[in-house]
């Protein structure tokens, strides 16, 4: 009906458009015929405004705008006879105010949808389930893990080979109002016991700010959660001279020029997870990373990173760090110290394709005031150790650090046939732990006790969710009375791991 109207108040007022504007010119504004259409009309008429009426009507037919029965009430009428009446008009005039108000209504709606769009709710798994909003700033993950280790142990040993749950942790994260984000997990293999629990402000990616219990920021391994770890357990330094590994407290952390450098100044109670510190004073520690080959892809150095961290404090009288190795048996028992405490540490790692290469330096120093037996000074505790490591996926996948590896053929992948036997990887490592207090013949010199061990591994990951390890360690130690065999320096032993993420 409107093209009907429009038709009849073109064709019919030609003589007074042709003042302002030709019928054609105003059908082409009302997007009845393009441009084209209107110059193929003009060229087999004679003169600048006139066209072939009849091609005009059978363009109009073919379009819909003009039916059989219009056509009928057409034929024998000159177009040129018969002028618009005012009712034409004034329902043309209704027409387009209709169809400004649908448009108007058009937009209202489109601008309801991206509103909706911006509030809705999207769900799903990625390295854990989540639900989060459309726009990206508020989002809820919640996923967990659980390990199985087995120690086979030589015999004639102090310790018995065994099984026993390592780990069963459950957490939550991720972000409210876009800048605050959140983590909180907990550990239930024998009781339920608070991990991590802070609240982080990423408005500035160069300067977070973070608050709550979390992991002292000193040890590159301890850092790396154990489920990505190269081998079944870590360094015997590391479990020992960063142990609790959390703390609570503030730090100020972030990356500069792109990633070519990392920073983390925390200030920490002191006292590990979980305490009230138990004295005023407050421990300080800083961690700086440099990657200066980061923004060089595809660059046999673009994985290459080195960095150093310290942390001071003064502790009240307690236990010094024991000596333990990674299988659990402890070959130095802790002493009495108290005073300043000072660790220093550094790293160096690289990654490469399906390889890498890391190591790890720390030297701790314990002070004993007043713990002589008339009340002096007794000398100072001092560890020190360090560990070298390479890896290599064997299956050609790329080693990634702190992620989750992703074979590139999952064995029994859930989403479609068995496509192969998952990624392999074959790591080893040498590393070493001194215990003393460099003091001998001086006021309370301690017996010195070192632990050299190599090891050896091999890696299963069936799917990104899915490993198994099986690691071999040979240890010796300086004190034959003070190992898992006494009289004997040298033990064999085997490690294994059975590990599900969710």
């Amino acid at each position: 009906m409107v093209g009907i109207l429009l038709l009849l108040f073109c064709l019919f007022s030609r003589s007074a458009i042709a003042q302002e504007m030709s019928l054609l010119d105003l059908l082409i504004t009302k997007g009845v015929i393009s441009k084209a259409e209107a110059r193929k009309l003009l060229s087999g008429a004679k003169g600048e405004e006139a066209y072939n009426e009849q091609a005009l009507i059978g363009l109009l037919r073919a379009k819909g705008i003009l039916e059989e029965e219009d056509l009928a009430q057409l034929q024998g009428v000159p177009l040129s006879s018969v002028a618009p009446t005012a009712d034409v008009t004034e329902r043309l005039s209704q027409l387009e105010t209709q169809q400004e108000a649908l448009t108007a209504q058009a937009q209202a709606q489109a601008a309801r949808q991206a509103e909706l769009k911006k509030t809705s709710l999207m769900s799903g798994y990625d390295d854990g389930f989540f639900v989060r909003s459309a726009d990206g700033n508020f989002s809820l993950r919640v996923g967990g893990w659980a390990a199985l280790h087995t120690l086979y142990q030589q015999e004639d040993t102090k310790q018995n080979s065994s099984f026993n749950i390592d780990r069963v942790r459950l957490y939550t994260e991720g972000f409210l109002y876009k800048y605050f984000q959140y983590r909180i997990q907990v550990e239930t293999a024998s009781s339920t016991i608070l991990r991590d629990a802070y609240l982080n402000l990423t408005y500035l990616p160069q300067a977070n700010v973070q608050v709550g219990q979390y992991k002292v920021p000193f040890s590159y391994e301890s850092l790396l959660t154990k489920r990505y770890l190269d081998l079944v357990e870590r360094s015997a330094v590391v479990l020992s001279t960063v142990n609790p590994a959390r703390d609570i407290g503030f730090m100020l952390h972030g990356k500069l020029g792109g990633g070519l450098l990392a920073y983390q100044l925390a200030v920490l109670n002191g006292s590990s997870q979980n305490r009230a510190d138990t004295n005023s004073a407050k421990d300080l520690a800083a961690r700086f990373v440099l990657a200066p080959f980061t923004t060089y892809k595809d660059s046999l150095l673009t994985g290459l990173n080195f960095g150093g961290a310290v942390t001071y404090g003064h502790q009240p009288k307690g236990r010094s760090i024991p000596g333990t190795t990674p299988i659990g048996f402890e070959f130095f028992q802790p002493v009495d110290v108290r005073g300043d405490r000072l660790r220093v540490g550094g790293h160096l790692a690289w990654f490469y394709g399906p390889y890498s290469l890391s190591g790890e330096y720390i030297y701790t120093s314990e002070e004993r005031q007043k713990l002589g037996e008339s009340g002096e000074n007794l000398s100072d505790f001092v560890t020190n150790g360090g560990y070298i490591g390479a890896t290599w996926l064997f299956s050609g996948e790329q080693k990634v650090f702190g992620r989750p590896n992703r074979p590139r053929l999952s064995f029994l992948n859930p989403f479609k046939d068995m496509d192969g036997w998952g990624s392999w990887e074959l790591a080893a490592r040498y590393e070493y732990f001194t215990l003393d207090n460099e003091a001998d013949g001086k006021l309370g010199a301690l017996k010195r006790n070192r632990y050299d061990a190599a090891r050896i591994g091999v890696n299963w990951y069936l799917n990104p969710w899915t490993r198994v390890s099986v690691e071999y360690v040979y240890s010796l130690f300086d004190d034959s009375n003070r190992s898992p065999r006494p009289g004997h320096h040298s033990v064999n032993s085997v490690l294994s791991r059975v590990q599900i993420e969710f």
